[in-house]
Formats: C-alpha cells, sequence, structure tokens
C-alpha cells in the first residue's frame, strides 16, 4: 500500500489526464471495486452557483438529525480533506463537533483508497487515455470512504454539469437538487440557458422521488429564459414522475444581516427564525432550498435540528470574514452571476456606503468582462489589484487581467473610475491592499476564484501577525 506522500503524488499525476466528460471508465472501475455507490440514500445537487453552501446546508442540518452524512463537494479551499467530508454531528457526550475540520478524510484514509484505485487501475489495464481523470479518482475515493464510513446518507455536488458528471454514476437519487442556473463552462455545456439547465438536468433519474429547484427568476435576469428554464425541469420531473418544487425568493424575509451572519424566516413557518454564519447576499435563498431538501430526504427532521445544523455550518471563501480590524472578506464567486451575488451582498452589509478595494484573480476561461462590469457597479470601489495564484496555469496573467480591467473601468465616469493595479503575486496584492485599507479604512474583498483563496488567506495571516 502507498504512504500518504505517495498516494498525493500519484493522485497529482493524474492531472495529466485532464477533463473528460463521461461515465464509462467510472462504471468499470466502480465494477471492479464493488459497487460501494449501489444502494446508497442519496442526495444530489447540481447547478452553477450555490451547489457548494446547499450541499454543506444539507450536509450540516441532516448530522443534527443524528444521521452519519459523507459530504462530496469541489473545489477545496484550505484543505484537500474539506473535498470528502463525514459528519456525524456529535461526539460521545452529545456536543457538537464545531472544528470546521472534523470530519474531513485522513490521511491514512487517503493512501489506502487511493491504493485499492491504483491497484483495480493496473490490474485492468486501464492506462493512457482510459486512465481515470483526476476527479474521477477524487470521486472514487469519497464513494470507498463512505462505504468504509457506513454513512447512512451521501450528499454529492457535481462536478461539472450534470448529465456527464462522474458522481452521476450513482443510481437513482431520492433527492435532486437544480441551485440557480448560469452561463458558466458554455464550451463544454452549451451557449444558452436552457442547454446548460438540459446537462444538468441529466441528474435525474427514473425512481428519483424529489426535485427541488431554486428560483430561476433570481438567477436569470432574462424572465423569458428563466421561464424556459424552469418549464424544461418541470418537463423532464414530470416524464420521469418526479415530485417538484420550486424555491421562490419571496418566501423569505430577512430579519438581521451583519459581519457575524443573518437571520431569516419564511413566510411559509413565520414563528420559526433561523440563523446562519454565512453571510448576506442569496445565502437565505440556499439555505431554504437546503430546508426543503432535507424535509424530502428525511421527513423526520425537526424544526431544532434545521435550525441546529444551520447554525453551525460552515463554508470557507463564500464571502467568509477573515479580519474585523480591517474589515476583510474573501469569496470564490467566479462568473457574472457570483460578482454580482458579491456586489449585492457588500451593499446589505454596508447600506451607507463604504470605499471598498479588491484583489482579484479570475481564471482565462472565465466571462472576465462580465466580473468587472458586475462589481464596479457597486460605487465604492476605489482600488482593485489584479493578480494571479501561484502554479495555476489557467489563470490570467496579472497584467493581462488588469488591462482588461482598466478597459471596463474606461466606459465608466470619471469620477466613479477604480484605480487599477497588476501586482505579481497574490502575497504583494494583499500587502498592498491592506496597507491601503489601513489608511483609509476601506474594506478589503478578496474574489474572482476558489484558487486565490487559501494563498489570500496565508498572506494577510502572515501579515497580519495570526495563525490559520
Amino acid at each position: 500500500m502507498m504512504n500518504y506522500q505517495e498516494a498525493m503524488h500519484y493522485l497529482e499525476g493524474t492531472e495529466r489526464f485532464g477533463s473528460r466528460l463521461g461515465l464509462e471508465r467510472m462504471q468499470e472501475l466502480l465494477g471492479y471495486l464493488g459497487s460501494p455507490e449501489k444502494g446508497r440514500l442519496c442526495m444530489h445537487i447540481a447547478g452553477t452557483n450555490g451547489k457548494g453552501s446547499v450541499s454543506a446546508y444539507s450536509a450540516y442540518m441532516l448530522a443534527a438529525a443524528g444521521l452519519r452524512v459523507g459530504l462530496y463537494c469541489s473545489p477545496y479551499v484550505y484543505d484537500f480533506g474539506e473535498r470528502i467530508r463525514v459528519l456525524d454531528g456529535r461526539d460521545p457526550e452529545g456536543k457538537w463537533k464545531t472544528d470546521p475540520r472534523d470530519g474531513q478524510i485522513s490521511e491514512e484514509a487517503i493512501a489506502s483508497t487511493l491504493s485499492e484505485i491504483r491497484r483495480q487501475v493496473e490490474k485492468h489495464h486501464m492506462t493512457g487515455p482510459s486512465h481515470p481523470t483526476h476527479f474521477e479518482m477524487l470521486t472514487l475515493m469519497a464513494f470507498l470512504h463512505f462505504r468504509e464510513q457506513d454513512c447512512d446518507v451521501w450528499v454529492l455536488e457535481t462536478g461539472l454539469g450534470g448529465r456527464l458528471d462522474s458522481t452521476n454514476v450513482i443510481p437513482a437519487p431520492k433527492v435532486a437538487v437544480i441551485t440557480a442556473i448560469g452561463l458558466d463552462h458554455t464550451s463544454r455545456l452549451g451557449n444558452t440557458y436552457t442547454e446548460i439547465a438540459g446537462e444538468k438536468a441529466g441528474i435525474l433519474k427514473k425512481g428519483t422521488e424529489h426535485l427541488l429547484v431554486y428560483d430561476q427568476y433570481l438567477a436569470i435576469s432574462d424572465k423569458q429564459e428563466a421561464a424556459k428554464v424552469e418549464r424544461l425541469f418541470k418537463e423532464k420531473a414530470d416524464a420521469l414522475g418526479i415530485e417538484i418544487s420550486f424555491h421562490r425568493h419571496d418566501e423569505i424575509e430577512i430579519l438581521s444581516h451583519s459581519l457575524d451572519g443573518q437571520t431569516f424566516r419564511l413566510k411559509s413557518k413565520p414563528s420559526e427564525i433561523y440563523k446562519t454564519k454565512l453571510l448576506p447576499g442569496f445565502e437565505a435563498d440556499n439555505a431554504d432550498l437546503a430546508i426543503k431538501a432535507c424535509r424530502a430526504l428525511y421527513p423526520a427532521i425537526s424544526e431544532e435540528e434545521i435550525k441546529e445544523g444551520l447554525a453551525l455550518c460552515y463554508w470557507p471563501a463564500r464571502l467568509e470574514k477573515l479580519s474585523d480590524d480591517p474589515v476583510v472578506l474573501i469569496d470564490g464567486g467566479h462568473n457574472p452571476q457570483g460578482a454580482k451575488a458579491l456586489r449585492l451582498s457588500l451593499q446589505g452589509l454596508f447600506p451607507e456606503g463604504r470605499p471598498e478595494v479588491h484583489v482579484c484573480s479570475i481564471m482565462k476561461d472565465k466571462d472576465q468582462d462580465g466580473m468587472f462590469r458586475q462589481v464596479f457597479a457597486g460605487g465604492f470601489l476605489e482600488r482593485i489589484y489584479c493578480t494571479a495564484p501561484q502554479g495555476i496555469a489557467r489563470a490570467s496573467r496579472p497584467r493581462e487581467l488588469a488591462e482588461k480591467a482598466e478597459k471596463v473601468a474606461s466606459r465608466m465616469p470619471p469620477e466613479e473610475r477604480p484605480a487599477v493595479y497588476a501586482a505579481g503575486t497574490v502575497k504583494e496584492a494583499a500587502e498592498k491592499a491592506l496597507a491601503y485599507c489601513r489608511e483609509t479604512g476601506a474594506v478589503l474583498v478578496a474574489w474572482g476564484t476558489f484558487y486565490q483563496a487559501g494563498e489570500f488567506r496565508e498572506a494577510l495571516y502572515e501579515i497580519l501577525g495570526r495563525k490559520a
């Protein structure tokens, strides 16, 4: 058996196989591994934005209800183990395990699962083009680990799309969830909202009992397109005999929000008050969607268990507060929808307006112009430092990204244009942005990709003299 270092080296080596959509390799390998995915109670979550939040909310609530929950999500932000977690809620004394790292897959489990996968790959000569991709290897690891840990329920977030995503080898999940649809990964999933929605709807199967769908009128500004997307989901669900319900934004009443989280209630249950540590934006909408999904999956869940799970849910780099003095926020939003959510969140947190300085990294294949237009529309951005995380070939070079930002800024009134700078490293950007915030009292916001998050946090804490 490989040790942990050998296992991680082997896993990293699979990145050379790129991303290849399709289920054949997964189906073949799972057969060799004893079909760990069969006979499992599953919640399967697809969408463009909000998948991670809905997955995390659901896992925490189900764990609060006493279930042993396997949570598989992507990407990781700070620790590799974030991707594969087992949440069982309470310790032997009945107290909640509140450390975010509780339940992360161990080094020993990583080594043992990857060793078994590698043995089967080599035994059956699945080399070269037939070798499983990096994401397929991660998915196989999760499935083996959840079987080994005897999880009561699996909460699975798709990686890319749905129909041909590696996670879609599972039999019909009891509950499927579709979050907000946006124009992302268009080269792989289609150029229209309905084409992308059709790929996401590929997780629906005969035998699935419930489909919960996000309010697409909130996600898609073109109401005709939103109607088409919702109609597509309804027609697909009806054809498969799946009960469908739509989350609606107007069902939610926000009671309070601050840098410490928010409280809200649902019009259907006005006496119940829900709290979450995740910051404003559309998190209450994601929370409501997760509540509905958990009730469908596990009808015995109580209101107290729902509240407890929501209140304790931790999900990194989703407008996460890293510092109070100065205020530093980090967000992984990586498309125009995510950028819009960030802007609206900042407006909600600082309704009086507050100067902002941003640090951003964006991947080459993203709609950079659309993201800058959304963020710049807030009207309080004074400076933006464009940079790139180390070792990420997909990231735009700082100078190229700054030129894109400058082009968007040039179309704004002169008095509203932010100053644009290029910073060679994330640490350099963090240092300069932090110095400006200390001088002016501005809010520091890092955004654009999850790839930047860990490096930015490490740099920030080093500058502030804090431990991560």
